[in-house]
């Protein structure tokens, strides 16, 4: 039987603002798990600003070795959204955008198909110089740039009978930006080892903190197909919209978002973390003696949105949101339920291919992959 144990690395350290920084993982060890606690200090508008959440800020975080081999490669919003996919939830964070507070986040960056999978995990002792790079964009526009700091704990495989001679290595295969609003596109899939599962993330623009994005999801990945054998065998092909579906359907146990507040304006969106949000419900909070809280919100089912029916001042209004497409991410392809031996091969179905089709270009599309590799 396999015990897990749980040791704090480092602790306290602080990080660089607009910088990447590097630390140190022990090169022994069976590693279930590196969970970086992020701890970031509000700036006092924070709240009035895009962007506020932590995540948004994280442009890598990263396992590399022997300096330059990636082992875990992905942004803060791709690695939320990948412990979604595996688990239906969120893991443990504070998110309070209001000025000067603080934000708490864990990144769990598992090297199974789970936390604490008892089949799949990285044997640290078959690498070297093993370091954890994170890096940021924060500037003091939302966050108080001398107060960013991280602790690191690592998971361990413990007493196990049979250590798991395989890990996986989850990472960013490739983002464009569609160069006209009728574009479309055909990415060839890596083709190195075996995939556990297809994603794709968009990072769609904005003007403003009073803005709503510049465009849909749908309009941004109207369509999309899913190719093998060039295009002999067309697995998926589907418009945007009802794949998106398909999302709720993959999760056995899809859950609410929650624990996010900012202080209440009129001016200012609020985010809900799902692209397509289907419940939203709300809580208000204020130190007045007479406010409105019957509170309502835009009909359209989009990620931004603004409350409505709140009156009064010093009004905190937090929300719990059920939907799809968390924190504007999809899964193509995602053979987790059916075990490895029917995981995608891209040797035999060489090349595997997704063509997109866009009807704006208002943003960047991220294309993620997850790969089975030996130790």
């Amino acid at each position: 039987m396999v015990y897990f144990s749980q040791v704090r690395e480092h602790k306290d350290l602080s990080l660089t603002a607009a910088k990447t920084d590097s630390f140190d993982i022990p090169e022994s060890g069976i590693i279930d798990a590196i969970v970086p606690l992020i701890a970031t200090k509000n700036s006092s508008a924070n709240h009035n600003e895009m962007d506020p959440y932590q995540f948004h800020h994280l442009t890598a975080i990263e396992l590399i070795a022997n300096g330059k081999t990636p082992l875990f490669s992905l942004t803060g919003d791709q690695l939320l959204a990948r412990y979604y996919q595996d688990h239906g939830r969120l893991p443990a964070m504070k998110l309070d955008t209001y000025g000067s507070a603080y934000q708490y986040l864990r990144y769990p960056m598992y090297f199974g198909r789970h936390m604490r999978d008892p089949d799949y995990a990285l044997d640290a002792s078959k690498f070297s110089d093993l370091k954890l790079k994170v890096t940021n964009d924060a500037t003091s526009t939302n966050f108080d740039t001398t107060d960013l700091k991280v602790d690191v704990d690592i998971i361990y495989h413990e007493e196990q009978p049979a250590i798991p001679t395989k890990y996986m290595l989850p990472y960013e295969y490739e983002s464009y930006t569609p160069e006209t609003d009728t574009a479309s596109k055909r990415i060839e899939l890596p083709d190195r080892k075996t995939m556990r599962k297809i994603w794709v993330t968009m990072d769609r623009d904005r003007a403003d903190a009073t803005s709503k994005y510049t465009c849909h999801p749908y309009q941004l990945i109207n369509k999309l197909k899913y190719l093998y054998k060039s295009r002999v065998l067309t697995l998926f092909d589907e418009t945007f919209n009802r794949m998106s579906y398909f999302n709720i359907q993959d999760l056995e146990n899809p859950g609410f978002v929650g624990a996010r507040s900012n202080f209440y304006s009129a001016d200012y969106y609020f985010d809900a973390m799902f692209a397509y949000p289907y419940i939203i419900l709300f809580t208000v909070c204020t130190q007045d003696a007479v406010s409105t809280y019957l509170v309502n919100y835009d009909h359209r089912n989009e990620r931004l949105q603004k409350p409505r029916g709140i009156t009064g001042s010093n009004v905190q209004v937090s929300a719990l949101v059920y939907g799809w497409g968390i924190l504007d991410s999809f899964i193509v392809q995602d053979m987790t339920k059916l075990g490895e031996p029917n995981y995608i091969d891209p040797v035999k179905v060489k090349p595997a291919q997704l063509e997109f089709e866009s009807t704006a270009n208002d943003g960047e599309i991220q294309i993620c992959v997850e790969e089975v590799w030996p130790n």
